[in-house]
């Protein structure tokens, strides 16, 4: 309906000039993005061990 468009659109001062910006200065997905990135870094970091090995042996299997 006509309600639904003026309700779920972007205001002109807010549009960028791509998703990406327009994604990036929305704080909570911001907040989102940051806290993901922590938990992927802490988890590579605890298993360390077991992904150098992975990795290493990716590499072995691209030469061989």
């Amino acid at each position: 309906s006509a309600a639904d468009f003026y309700h779920s659109r972007v205001p002109k001062k807010m549009r960028k000039a791509n998703l990406v910006q327009e994604l990036l200065a929305d704080a909570e997905f911001r907040q989102y993005n940051k806290r993901k990135y922590v938990e992927i870094q802490e988890a590579k970091k605890k298993g360390d061990g077991p992904y150098k090995r992975m990795r290493r042996l990716k590499k072995k299997k691209k030469i061989n």
